[in-house]
């Protein structure tokens, strides 16, 4: 049989790492859950989801029969449509379980519908079953609504239902909620309707006899019933609610026949997110002709799902959780992200990756990544991979991340990612981690996905988990990859969650720290004492509970290694122990590397306020490190006058602009002009422009330009004759574009060449910014 898999990565730029998946298998063994305790001190500033969904799976599901077939045998739940996936189970005989037909659903990525055990009509006997009413309390509130009527009801928690965090809903008299504006024309029920709606009875009720009400409640009576008949229910699932809705109809009759009487209600309870429950409760239900009533539940695009009995009046003698007249659904959440709009396709050959630049820096194993390689079966490396490696290879001491790294089918299914620095991605990130790991206090600034959606795989063999370079693998430890989503370290099905060392990086300029928790590196074994930097001479200052390591450039050093590429500059230094390891080891050993890193790629403008009143630019750059660029005017070539305030410029007066950034040692970081210009209007790329230097020398149009000092310290230095635009105001608009780089290569400063021709800019630059100024 072919397997089909559906599961994904998230890569988040803050200190945690948690991967989730979505199938269903027997029970793991308990002790296979203790090896998930061990990655504890890993130095990461990660945040790794893997989900996987498996379809393809032998799970029994009894087919849909006949209203003949149903009298006479068990009466069975309807599978859902595509949009859910409902796995009901039933009680029969072994023969008659022989008969039934196995069939596989096809697994919907945004919510898994469990109806427990259903059975067959349950028959009266001489005793009286208890009620499977929930009590109404005191605090109900009764519903005074006309015919056909609802009302509005904003709820004290979200209510998940259908993938959706609903905060209201409708009720209407005539015995359904519906998380839409209800139209009052609809009494005869619609099972076409493709709406997100909830049925305990959807019929013409009468609006004016009877008891209608509802209630809410997030503590009290309501919730510790709620946690009694659930738990009863599922014992499975320990849920412990912490919002409940109850709505009721007692003694209603039907508007088309006043003698039949009904009463019903529907209960929601919900444990803030991750299982919601929907009980249906049943007393005296008369007979309704078909076509004019409805009980069950619906979903956006999806058909209605009907409690499969005869008529009305068998719904309060019937149970699919062998409690006569009470029905109940479970909904798990999905642990899978929504796969949004802007998601790319991969459309790659057998084992190939695609080079996927990153919109912020990773750092991952202490290393600052700003691309990585997507591969189609199943993994992401921050190397080159080898497009051969099909067979997961548990020994390759790379930094790596697997969700599922197998041999995976690469023309059939779907395979996409996208990233995020902002809206639902971020939102999402940030509301399941702070909901997993509540004393993490997590703020995403930027997230990375990955998915596989129905892909089949070309072989059983597979490998989940994470490796870091020259360390062993983390394999999740489960007995067989179908065991991914079905178990979890957050309980929390299909997922699997990796909190790393609380630790904390600050950034700014040639200066940069690592905050540590105490008390994690006391629980792990490590003492203040024994921890330093590079230096062992620099150790950690003990600040509000916390060990605290810090290295400036400019006067303490450390150890802190200055190294750049093409696109970064990186200030690297690490914490250990002297008997430290690449990572954490059980001998007792300890490194944590960490970086200050500063992109190339990130341009930005500012404007100043008005003439003569300096431009300055601050740049944050998210948790790796923060500078900022100035642009002062001065009066005269010493640079010792600056000028403020409303000062009038002559047309032909000498400028003298000095642009400079701050946080860096002025030995160790150069600054240079790549290009100035001016324009008549405020706005950077204006059509109209004057260039007054390119190419890092004066535009050789204009002989009033000079540049006096470029590349060799954190100032740079120029000057020009005012002037203004014909046709335009009097005010002039002066941009300049700026790179950074290491002096220590030698390659900063260098002379123009008297043709003033276009010469080779260094490779140590490792950041460029635009700053615009008003005259």
């Amino acid at each position: 049989m072919q397997c089909l898999y559906t599961y994904l990565v998230i890569l988040c730029s803050q200190t945690i790492a948690v991967s989730f998946c979505k199938h269903k298998t027997s029970e793991l063994q308990p002790d296979s859950l203790l090896f998930m305790g061990c990655p504890l001190l890993l130095c990461l500033a990660v945040l790794l989801f893997m989900s996987l969904e498996a379809a393809g799976q032998t799970t029994y599901m009894p087919p849909i029969l006949t209203a003949e077939e149903a009298a006479e045998q068990t009466t069975y739940i309807e599978p859902i449509e595509p949009t859910t996936t409902v796995t009901p189970t039933m009680t029969t005989s072994a023969e008659e379980a022989a008969e039934q037909t196995t069939y596989n659903e096809p697994i919907e990525p945004t919510i898994t519908v469990t109806p427990t055990t259903t059975t067959s009509v349950t028959p009266t006997t001489t005793t009286t079953p208890a009620s499977p009413f929930f009590d109404v309390g005191p605090g109900a509130i009764p519903l005074y609504l006309g015919d056909g009527a609802y009302k509005t009801i904003h709820l004290d928690q979200l209510f998940i239902y259908d993938g959706k965090a609903y905060t209201q809903l409708y009720l209407n008299v005539d015995g359904y909620l519906a998380f839409f504006v209800p139209n009052i024309n609809d009494e005869l029920p619609n099972s076409q309707l493709g709406q997100d709606i909830i049925s305990p009875l959807w019929t013409d009720l009468d609006f004016n006899v009877g008891e209608k009400k509802y209630e809410q409640a997030t503590c009290g009576p309501l919730i510790d019933k709620a946690n009694q008949e659930i738990n009863r229910m599922f014992p499975n699932v320990d849920f412990s609610a912490s919002w409940v809705f109850v709505a009721t109809w007692e003694n209603v009759p039907l508007e088309f026949s006043y003698t039949e009487i009904t009463s019903f209600q529907v209960v929601l309870a919900s444990d803030s997110g991750l299982h919601s429950f929907i009980l249906m409760n049943y007393g005296t239900i008369p007979y309704i002709s078909p076509g004019y009533w409805l009980a069950g539940y619906g979903m956006e695009n999806s058909n209605f799902v009907t409690i499969p009995v005869n008529n009305a009046n068998e719904l309060s003698s019937s149970s699919n959780v062998n409690i006569p007249g009470r029905w109940a659904f479970q909904f798990t959440a999905s642990p899978l992200f929504d796969v949004g709009p802007g998601a790319i396709p991969l459309y790659l050959g057998d084992g190939a990756y695609e080079t996927i630049q990153l919109d912020q820096p990773f750092v991952y194993n202490g290393k600052a990544y700003t691309q990585l390689y997507l591969n189609m079966d199943g993994y992401l490396a921050f190397f080159v991979p080898n497009i051969n490696d099909e067979l997961p290879n548990s020994q390759l001491g790379q930094d790596i991340i697997s969700p599922l790294w197998t041999d995976l089918d690469f023309y059939v299914g779907e395979k996409k990612y996208e990233q995020a620095t902002s809206g639902p991605l971020i939102d999402k990130a940030n509301q399941e981690i702070n909901r997993m790991f509540p004393n993490v206090d997590f703020s995403a600034s930027w997230v990375f996905v990955a998915t596989w959606k129905n892909v089949p795989i070309e072989f059983s063999y597979s490998e989940a988990g994470y490796g870091m370079e020259n360390s062993n693998f983390v394999t999740i430890p489960v007995n067989n990859a179908n065991e991914l989503s079905s178990y979890s370290n957050v309980n929390f099905p299909g997922r699997w969650a990796f909190q790393f060392i609380d630790a904390i990086e600050t950034c700014s300029g040639s200066s940069g720290s690592l905050s540590l928790s105490r008390c994690e590196l006391f629980e792990a074994g490590f003492s203040a004492d024994n921890l330093h930097l590079k230096d062992s001479n620099c150790k950690g200052e003990l600040q509000n509970n916390r060990l605290v390591f810090s290295f400036d450039s400019n006067v303490k050093t450390c150890g802190t290694t200055r190294e750049n590429n093409d696109t970064h500059i990186i200030f690297s230094n690490n914490v250990g122990t002297t008997e430290g390891l690449a990572v954490i080891s059980r001998a007792g050993g300890l490194n944590i590397n960490f970086s200050c890193v500063y992109p190339l790629i990130q341009s930005i403008s500012m404007p100043t306020a008005i003439e003569g009143i300096g431009g300055v630019i601050s740049r944050y750059l998210s948790t790796e490190g923060s500078y900022q660029i100035t642009m002062i005017p001065y009066t005269d070539a010493t640079f010792q006058v600056p000028l403020f305030g409303n000062v009038t410029l002559e047309v032909n007066h000498q400028m003298y602009i000095a642009v400079q950034v701050d946080q860096f040692d002025r030995t160790q970081i150069g600054l240079l002009l790549d290009s100035c210009w001016a324009t008549p209007v405020n706005q950077i790329d204006y059509s109209i422009h004057w260039d007054l230097i390119s190419n890092e020398c004066p535009n050789p149009k204009d002989g009033t330009v000079a540049v006096l000092q470029n590349g060799v310290s954190t100032t740079s230095y120029f000057s020009f004759r005012m002037f203004t635009f014909t046709s335009f105001s009097t005010k002039i608009y002066l941009h300049c574009q700026v790179h950074l780089c290491l002096l220590e290569t030698g390659n900063c400063a260098q002379s123009c060449p008297a043709d003033l021709s276009r010469r080779r800019r260094d490779v140590d630059f490792y950041d460029s910014a635009a700053i615009t100024m008003e005259f």
